[in-house]
Formats: structure tokens, C-alpha cells, sequence
């Protein structure tokens, strides 16, 4: 493990609904054809967004569990399977708006991000090439070249085969670098997702729980929440407005953005190898802006909590939510379920055990291709309710504090 000091960047501001809402956000694109510059180019037409407004559902189970209001924000419906079409389905239009029928998107990614990018191509009919290291699992790769994709497998981790993407980029005038978590434009594309729960949910939870890989999510959130506030001060005042709690989980193993968030303000752990199963988690660096962010986000008050629990943890809280809800999602998903499947060690810490008014909790199932009913079933007899008993399964960290 190793630690580099984040680059000085000024602070920003903190923060920024059952029906689902269809999402229309267009931009505008130019169809280039082959060899034509786009200085000659003069004709429009626009795509609709090529992710979907998902549904917000209340769950009745996990509320009776916890005595609160628990929603689902049910990501995992997205077109590519996973959350990961909001920011980069975003940068594929841009990237069809530049170049139109020539661009080609290239993608380095163990799976998710990959998915998304293709399904992006495949609906735009746009070349796509994905890197993917070997731990990526067979059947995602095949889902991959299903979609259209050329795929170059192998490489010992996201880090090296990131290297090759880029490196065809830079080769090709019209190749576009598709990033699995950084980027303006991609955050601006996550961020839709909380003003569709204000929508849904006809204001913002009092917890929002996600799982960080890279932390381009998390800034999504954050972006929005942003928006919100700034909304909500201009009509009301800065009174009006109470920020979300925000549970940011990882799986140990896979946990670069808790382990900087807990070695200090100006502190960027960079992590040996990753250990986790939880592999769409698995960088061994986050992005520095997120750091930043982050810590904005929580400078007034406690408003960020970092969650980390062991892989049989977040193997455990899938299995009960494929039996509560009946949707699959992968084990990276599971790390933001598991504050409700676990609420005495979990939640109770968090939100404490005073009485009061029920809080709306907010999980985002961000879905993932690396789970199917066999995974499941092994999870539901190797775990049960409770997590592994074997030495490293049942732990759980809050804010760099064993439970």
C-alpha cells in the first residue's frame, strides 16, 4: 500500500421520488460521414439519453426489518445492466456528436463500464473496443462480443489495460477514451439519478447508500444533491435545505477510496493488488476528486460515512435481497444493501437507536453482470443470514472503527 499527497483544489459547496419518470435528455449530434470534416458538416438530429428513468420501490420487508422507510432505487434494470450507463452513455453521445458515424469507442473495464459502453455503441452502430483484464469473468466477456464489442483480453489488472486503451486512442483520430469512472461529463450523467428519487420520492432521503469503486457515482450523487440545495436555498432558504446522509461501502480488498478517506485529508492510498471478490469495486487507486469532494460534502456535519465489510458480508445481503425482491445483482452491489441487512452492527451505528421520526433510506441497487442463480444459491448455504465464520468473513467497518 502506498500513500501520495491529492492535488490542492478549492472546496466546493455541500450537497445539492414511487413513480418512475422517464428521462429525455437529448444532445445534439452530427453525422459524420467517413472522410468528411466537420467544418463541411451542417446537418443535426438528436438521441434520446441511453439510460432509463428507473423505478424507486418501497420495500416492505426491509422497512418492517428496520424500522424505517427503505426504498430501492433499482438500477440494475438500466439497458447495460447497471448504473454505469448514466455517465457513460452520456460521453458515447458526445462522443457521436463530435464525430458521428467514425467515432470509435474504446473502453478499458472489467465489466460493467465495458457493458455500458457497448450498449451505447450498439445502439448508436459505432465501433466499440474493450480491454479487459484476466480476472474478468468468461461469460462477461462473451456478453461483451454479443454486443458487438472487439475485445482484448488480459492483463493483470484495470491498471494495466488501461494503459492499451489509451494507447489506441492515441493512435486513431477518431477513437474516443471511454473512462470507467472519471470525467465532468460522466458525473454530470450520474447525477440525474438523484433528481429522479426527488421526483419519485417528492424530496431527497435523509440516507443515501451506494457502493464506490472509483467514486464517479458517488460525485454523481454528491453534483446532484448539489443541484437540489442550490434549488432549494434560492426558493426557501439555507434553513430549508438538510442534506442527505451519505453510506459510501466497499468490500475489503477493493477498498482504496475508504482507506484514503480514513489516512487523512491530503492522503491518496494506492492499494498493493486487489483482494476482493468484489471486483467491479477493484481499483487499486480512487479518483483524487472524489477525495475532495467528499470531504466538502461532510466538512459542516457528519453527512459521509464509510462502509467497509468483508466479501461474505455483501454476499450474504444479495442472496436475501434475491429473496425479498427477486432481482440478481452482482456482489458489489450487495455492499450498499448490507447496511439494512445488517442493521444492528450497521445502520443502528450509523443512524443510532433514539426514537423519532422514521428516516427514508435510500439504497441504490447499481445492478452489475457478475451474479447469476448459481452464485446466489452458493452465497445463500456458504452464508447464510449472519456472513463466513472462517478467520477475515463477518467484518464490518465504520469510519475506520471495527463492529
Amino acid at each position: 500500500m502506498t500513500i501520495s499527497l491529492l492535488p490542492s483544489q478549492p472546496a466546493l459547496d455541500p450537497i445539492s421520488s414511487l413513480k418512475a419518470i422517464t428521462t429525455t435528455t437529448s444532445i445534439p449530434i452530427v453525422d459524420h460521414p467517413v472522410g468528411q470534416v466537420e467544418e463541411n458538416v451542417h446537418e443535426l438530429a438528436t438521441i434520446p439519453a441511453l439510460h432509463t428513468c428507473t423505478p424507486l420501490f418501497f420495500s416492505r420487508p426491509l422497512s418492517e426489518r428496520t424500522g424505517h422507510n427503505v426504498w430501492i432505487k433499482a438500477d440494475a434494470f438500466q439497458p447495460s445492466g447497471s448504473f454505469k450507463i448514466r455517465g457513460i452513455g452520456r460521453v458515447c453521445q458526445l462522443a457521436y456528436s463530435k464525430y458521428g458515424s467514425r467515432a470509435h469507442l474504446v473502453a478499458s473495464s472489467g465489466g460493467n463500464a465495458g457493458l455500458a459502453a457497448a450498449t451505447a455503441a450498439k445502439a448508436m452502430k459505432l465501433r466499440c473496443t474493450v480491454f479487459t483484464p484476466s480476472t474478468t469473468e468468461v461469460h462477461v466477456v462473451q456478453l461483451l462480443r454479443d454486443l458487438g464489442a472487439l475485445v482484448h483480453h488480459g492483463g493483470a489488472s484495470w491498471d494495466d489495460v488501461d494503459i492499451k486503451a489509451r494507447e489506441l486512442v492515441d493512435s486513431e483520430e477518431s477513437a474516443v477514451y471511454i473512462h470507467p469512472f472519471e470525467g465532468e461529463e460522466l458525473v454530470d450523467g450520474h447525477k440525474g439519478i438523484v433528481h429522479e428519487i426527488r421526483r419519485q420520492l417528492n424530496g431527497l432521503p435523509d440516507v443515501i447508500s451506494c457502493s464506490v469503486g472509483g467514486g464517479g457515482l458517488l460525485r454523481g450523487i454528491m453534483r446532484g444533491i448539489s443541484e437540489v440545495e442550490d434549488e432549494v436555498v434560492e426558493e426557501k432558504g439555507k434553513e430549508a435545505f438538510l442534506p442527505p446522509r451519505l453510506i459510501a461501502t466497499q468490500d475489503f480488498g477493493a477498498d482504496a477510496f475508504s482507506s484514503s478517506w480514513n489516512a487523512g485529508d491530503d492522503k491518496q492510498v494506492v492499494l498493493d493488488a486487489i483482494t476482493s471478490k468484489a471486483t467491479s469495486l477493484g481499483l487499486k487507486r480512487c479518483s483524487s476528486k472524489v477525495l475532495i469532494e467528499a470531504r466538502s460534502y461532510a466538512r459542516y456535519e457528519k453527512n459521509l460515512t464509510t462502509l467497509v465489510i468483508s466479501d461474505d458480508i455483501s454476499a450474504s445481503a444479495c442472496w436475501q435481497f434475491k429473496r425479498d425482491h427477486q432481482i440478481m445483482v452482482e456482489l458489489s452491489c450487495g455492499a450498499a444493501l448490507t447496511p439494512v441487512y445488517f442493521k444492528d452492527r450497521i445502520l443502528s451505528n450509523i443512524l443510532g437507536t433514539s426514537e423519532g421520526r422514521k428516516k427514508d433510506v435510500v439504497l441504490i441497487a447499481c445492478g452489475g453482470s457478475k451474479v447469476d442463480q448459481e452464485m446466489i444459491s452458493s452465497w445463500e448455504s456458504e452464508y447464510g443470514t449472519t456472513g463466513g465464520t472462517a478467520p477475515g468473513m463477518g467484518r464490518i467497518q465504520v469510519d475506520g472503527v471495527d463492529f
